[in-house]
């Protein structure tokens, strides 16, 4: 897992902007990307305007003058993600940005509002900057995405983003019976040789041993709730309870009826 201390700065938000929004012109202190889910608008930065449409994005940087406004014809809606930190801008400079170095073109909604939702969804700022190490790993998908799509000439992902990229497919999807490593692969457009050495530079185990292992972490979490061996299998992935019971006895020592008994006795 990577360390907070680089990663200091995370915020992120939506905005519909119908009714006209704007921003600036003005300065901003951190790094900011924001992605347009509808409608469109305008980007000032250093003196030149850009026409933003929905699925690029526009890219703010420190201390650099922007305004920013929707098309009064059909106001665009918004989400973003403001950062700072030595890991995030390492990931920054692997994207191919155009129109000056501000805009990055089209990518697919569904490729990358999901990963803004989550983050959203996830986010729960104390004192307005602090976060957790799965925001992190959120924030590096969404912007290993955009160097997957737009890389620089010569360079490609490096393996610790495949990992954070994979993790927060894992941590999202993990409750899916049909969710596996073909579903990570096909999302990062890897092999699973690339996967699975990824995870073992980055972790010391194998993909699938990490997914078995985080789907019987959140078991136990629900197990302990109360919830049933039958409902905690279907929300943990598996389909068949009695597949459940065996992987669970193979991880722990024990069955999960065995676990509930003697955490209840505590």
């Amino acid at each position: 897992m990577k360390s907070s201390k680089k990663m200091n700065h995370i915020v992120c938000g939506r905005q519909d902007c119908a009714d006209m929004h704007s921003f600036g012109p003005c300065f901003r202190t951190q790094y900011i990307i924001h992605y347009i889910i509808r409608g469109s608008g305008y980007y000032i930065c250093e003196g030149k305007v850009n026409y933003i449409t929905a699925g690029q994005s526009f890219l703010i940087r420190p201390f650099t003058e922007v305004h920013y406004y929707p098309d009064k014809n059909d106001p665009w809606e918004y989400t973003w993600i403001e950062f700072l930190g030595e890991d995030f801008l390492l990931l920054l400079d692997k994207i191919k940005l155009c129109d000056g170095g501000y805009v990055i073109d089209y990518v697919k909604p569904e490729l990358i509002l999901p990963l803004f939702d989550y983050l959203r969804n996830i986010y729960k700022p104390t004192g307005g900057i602090r976060f957790s190490d799965t925001s992190e790993n959120v924030v590096s998908a969404i912007l290993s995405v955009y160097s997957e799509r737009f890389p620089k000439s010569g360079q490609k992902m490096c393996e610790s983003v495949y990992f954070d990229s994979a993790c927060v497919m894992i941590r999202s999807s993990y409750h899916k019976s049909e969710f596996g490593l073909e579903s990570i692969c096909k999302e990062l457009n890897i092999s699973r040789v690339t996967l699975h050495r990824s995870f073992v530079k980055s972790c010391g185990i194998s993909p699938g041993a990490y997914l078995a292992e985080y789907r019987i972490e959140r078991a136990k979490e629900l197990l302990k709730r109360g919830v049933s061996v039958k409902a905690t299998a279907l929300s943990c992935g598996f389909t068949d309870p009695l597949y459940f019971s065996k992987a669970f006895c193979k991880s722990e020592g024990s069955s999960p009826r065995e676990f509930c008994r003697r955490f209840n006795e505590y």
